[in-house]
């Protein structure tokens, strides 16, 4: 058989009497020497050396593809040969950036036991033929599609030390942008942005939308993003809604070439000042607000709560009550905004006229109750007898999923 690859050299010195047809016995003319030499250079500089071939759709890897590369732009099947063409110890380098690469054996032929794998956009995978099936080691992170969505890493807000009143620090992380084709956005190094000024990209520059005063109120903090890989900021939005941030982003001076976003937390601002809170994770703990102070019964309505509007969180809620005088029933009922109405009980004080004396209760309340986006749920209060000399309900909190889930 004629060696026109690297791939059926004999392992045998002596099974290796010719190079592509060229004979290289001792008893062969001295030119065949001469294309000898000009055909091994050949074919080293086609299997040793690996070349990259940018592929923007489905391909079938041959022989002469040992050790080279294809990068796909584009989501593709890379088909493969028969095993037993391609031969034992065939290799080749599969690069994903722009798409999923599906490889498709061939026939019932498979690879690492399965009839296809699929590698994910901003993975590469290494393949190997054994001479009867194929194997493949995959390694990277996705930085695009399907397999990112939802991702969130890091990226832990937190009051600035200098300037608590205006300013935030937002850490190093990762996360995949809203929308339906995600891309894997990076904030190498922590940041601080400020509340008090107009969006400029960098550090110690502003955050807020142009477009409207600073105001007290909820904003949305976004991580954004130019490309896969390329330059990341923040900016701080009222809209929870990317894409309206996005749009607002991209009519900032100098934002037009942000092209992703993701909503990464929410803050508030109240009394001219951003309120104080800590993250860990998606639980944010703020400065106490008392939402309700009461000694009145109330009936089922919707309460507001010191969390963020525009979107949906779980409040994390204290509550005081106590009896004014003996002989009282009181209760506090909550419900989620979805619920249509506060119904299940979260504190009762309750006294006897035989035990002569008051009644108190101080309980945390499982974050189980959903709010609406104008950070409402619901709330009732009953007094069946007596009087209560307390009813006070406070938001120490929130949970926000963040998209993660």
């Amino acid at each position: 058989m004629a060696k026109t690859s690297i791939l059926d050299w004999d392992t045998a010195a002596l099974g290796n009497t010719d190079i592509n047809s060229i004979g290289i016995l001792g008893s062969n003319i001295v030119a065949n020497f001469d294309n000898a030499f000009r055909e091994l250079m050949a074919q080293g500089a086609s299997n040793l050396v690996s070349r990259f071939t940018s592929r923007a759709a489905g391909y079938t890897a041959v022989k002469a593809d040992h050790n080279q590369v294809s990068l796909f732009t584009a989501s593709a099947t890379l088909g493969l040969t028969a095993a037993a063409t391609l031969t034992n110890g065939w290799e080749h380098i599969v690069v994903a950036s722009g798409g999923e690469v599906t490889i498709d054996p061939n026939g019932s032929e498979t690879i690492n036991g399965l009839t296809t794998i699929v590698v994910l956009n901003g993975q590469r995978a290494t393949i190997w033929c054994n001479g009867t099936a194929f194997y493949a080691s995959v390694t990277g992170e996705a930085t695009i599609g399907a397999a990112i969505q939802g991702k969130l890493y890091g990226l832990t807000l937190s009051n600035n030390g200098s300037d608590a009143t205006n300013d935030i620090d937002i850490a190093v992380g990762s996360a995949a942008s809203d929308g339906t084709t995600p891309i894997l956005m990076t904030l190498a190094a922590g940041i601080t942005k400020r509340l008090d000024a107009n969006w400029a990209a960098g550090t110690n520059a502003g955050m807020r939308y142009s477009g409207a005063a600073i105001a007290n109120t909820t904003y949305h903090v976004y991580l954004a993003s130019t490309a896969v890989g390329g330059s990341t900021d923040i900016y701080a939005d009222p809209s929870a809604d990317p894409a309206v941030a996005l749009a607002h982003l991209q009519a900032e001076a100098g934002g037009s070439s942000y092209a992703k976003v993701r909503r990464i937390g929410s803050i508030i601002r109240e009394s001219a000042a951003i309120v104080a809170f800590k993250q860990d994770g998606n639980t944010f703990r703020r400065a106490t607000k008392t939402d309700r102070s009461s000694t009145s019964a109330a009936a089922s309505a919707l309460l507001a709560l010191g969390i963020p509007t525009g979107i949906n969180v779980y409040p994390l809620l204290s509550i005081d009550m106590a009896t004014g005088s003996v002989s009282t029933d009181a209760q506090t009922l909550l419900g989620g905004a979805w619920e249509g109405s506060a119904g299940i009980v979260v504190s009762r004080v309750f006294t006897t006229s035989l035990a002569g004396s008051s009644s108190v209760a101080h309980d945390t309340i499982p974050p189980v109750f959903l709010s609406n986006t104008s950070a409402q749920i619901y709330f009732a209060a009953t007094i069946s007898s007596g009087s209560i000399s307390a009813n006070v309900l406070s938001t120490v909190g929130w949970i926000d999923n963040r998209g993660t889930v």
